[in-house]
């Protein structure tokens, strides 16, 4: 045994032998244990207030994503989910528990939307795109806002930010806007053609009804010119 594993064997069976009285002896000038103690509690403690700080700021940040009442999706660099609101959560019908990780394309499917999240965290940039999707055979479509999240001092990606706007009331009102025009113009160029052919066996003198009298004042004239105009713009 080394001189130093005798000197605790001293120790611990009450040797008063000098070297055992040595050994008893603190060493006066090694650190004191009692401050070496001190100071991992402080760093324990200051440990728990960053923590807190940083669960403060998660809860901060859900709340506030949770309060936008578009789908709003958040990833990091490893292509995982850390944080989406309820609203995600319906569009791509997906669960995720509070404080837990997903890999995105376990959340979601559809490759269109994966390689519009995988381009933006590749080239750190934004990008505005449509997306649609069909949900028990009915058609939704979205205007989607994605947006790197940049490291401040390497200004490289460490994840994407993904807002989805909901834009199907406002295609289906542009498409029954177009469907009414088109419907009005056609019903409107039926009875004009009816007119026109009209008023020209009129100026022809084609016909022979003394009901209907005859083209000899120039107001009457004037008239031709204005539907003949009609008829081409409808």
């Amino acid at each position: 045994m080394t001189r130093a594993v005798k000197k605790w064997f001293r120790k611990v069976l009450g040797d008063n032998s000098p070297d055992s009285s040595i050994a008893a002896q603190p060493n006066r000038s090694g650190p004191d244990p009692q401050d070496d103690l001190e100071t991992v509690r402080q760093e324990r403690d200051e440990l728990k207030i960053l923590n807190h700080l940083a669960q403060n700021r998660i809860h901060y940040l859900e709340a506030v994503l949770h309060s936008i009442p578009e789908a709003a999706i958040v990833t990091d660099s490893f292509d995982r989910v850390i944080l989406a609101n309820d609203k995600a959560k319906e569009v791509f019908d997906f669960t995720l528990v509070e404080g837990s990780h997903k890999q995105l394309n376990e959340c979601i499917h559809d490759d269109k939307f994966l390689d519009l999240v995988k381009q933006v965290q590749q080239s750190a940039s934004h990008k505005v795109a449509e997306y649609s999707q069909n949900v028990a055979n009915e058609q939704r479509w979205y205007n989607v806002i994605l947006s790197s999240i940049t490291d401040g001092h390497k200004n490289d990606s460490v994840g994407v930010l993904a807002i989805l706007h909901d834009v199907t009331r406002e295609r289906e009102a542009a498409r029954m806007k177009t469907d009414f025009v088109s419907s009005v113009s056609h019903e409107l160029r039926t009875p004009l053609t009816s007119i026109k052919a009209y008023l020209e066996m009129l100026i022809d003198g084609e016909v022979q009804d003394q009901r209907v009298p005859a083209f000899e004042q120039s107001s009457d004239l004037e008239i031709v010119p204005v539907i003949w105009r009609g008829d081409r713009s409808a």
